[in-house]
Parts: C-alpha cells; structure tokens; sequence
C-alpha cells in the first residue's frame, strides 16, 4: 500500500505542483484588476454620457419648440385682450352716449 499511494500522490502532488506555477500566470494581479475596473468605469460612463447627451437635445428642442409656442400664444392673447379692451371702451362710450340720449328724451 505505501508504494500505491505514492503512486497515486505523486500524480496528485504533480498536478498540485503544476496549478500552483500556471497559477500565478493565469491569475490577474490586484493592479490589473483595478485597470480592467476603471477601464470598464469609463466605458459606462461614457455610454451613459452619450445616452444623457441625447436626453438632453430632445429637451432642448423640446424647451425651443414649447418657448416658441408660448411665445405665439402670448402674442395672440395679447392682441385678443387690446381686441377686448378697445370693445369695452367702446362699450362705456356707447353707454354714455345712450344714457345722455335717454335723458334729453325724458326731458
């Protein structure tokens, strides 16, 4: 049985042996993982920073377009209300000029 199970470990210290050189190989030092996190890091950031660059220009154009709109609407209303104030005046006029009207009949 000692000559089995040396047999038997030796492939087993050998395969140990092995893993233990390919390891530090393969493995990715702390440096490296600290690379590969801000290269990652940048590369989201930088989708989100394009994807936040077209959020943007749609509310911009949005922002132009409602400004614009608002900007007739203001215009509109205001010569709807010049409209309105010159009826009321001429309303007040008419009034007095009918009350002056009823009072020379009445008289």
């Amino acid at each position: 049985l000692g000559a089995a199970m040396k047999m038997v470990c030796r492939p087993s210290l050998a395969m140990l042996l092995g893993l233990a050189v390919a390891s530090p190989a393969a493995a990715v030092t702390p440096t490296q993982q600290v690379v590969n996190m801000l290269t990652e890091m940048k590369a989201k950031g930088e989708k989100e920073m394009s994807q936040e660059k077209l959020v943007f220009a749609q509310y911009a154009q949005w922002a132009d377009d409602r400004s614009k709109e608002l900007g007739l609407e203001i215009q509109t209303q205001s010569s709807r209300i010049e409209e309105l104030i010159a009826v009321a005046n001429k309303a007040d006029s008419d009034a007095a000029r009918l009350g002056s009207e009823i009072e020379q009949l009445d008289a």
